[in-house]
C-alpha cells in the first residue's frame, strides 16, 4: 500500500502560517487586491484565527492561518490543533 496525503488530481489551496504581527509582511509579497483583502479583514495571525483569500472569480484561491506568538504558543500544549 502506498501512502499519499492527497491524490494529484485532488484540488488543493495554499494554507500559509502566519505569526502574530506579521500579516502586512506576508501580504506585501502578494497582488494589490490580496493585500486589500487582508488589510480590510483585520486579520493579524493571532492564533486560531483564519483568512480565507478569494480568486479572481470570487472562489477560494489560498487560506491564512493565524500561528499566533511564541508566548501564546507556549501556553498551549497543541496551539495549532483548533
Amino acid at each position: 500500500m502506498t501512502l499519499s496525503f492527497a491524490a494529484p488530481d485532488t484540488d488543493a489551496l495554499p494554507l500559509h502560517l502566519i505569526a502574530q504581527g506579521t500579516a502586512s509582511d506576508w501580504a506585501a509579497d502578494q497582488s494589490d487586491s490580496v493585500q486589500a483583502w487582508v488589510a480590510a479583514s483585520g486579520f493579524d495571525g493571532a492564533l486560531g484565527s483564519t483568512l480565507m483569500i478569494p480568486g479572481a472569480d470570487g472562489a477560494p484561491a489560498a487560506a491564512l492561518a493565524g500561528y499566533g506568538t511564541p508566548k501564546t504558543r507556549a501556553r498551549q500544549r497543541f496551539p495549532l490543533a483548533g
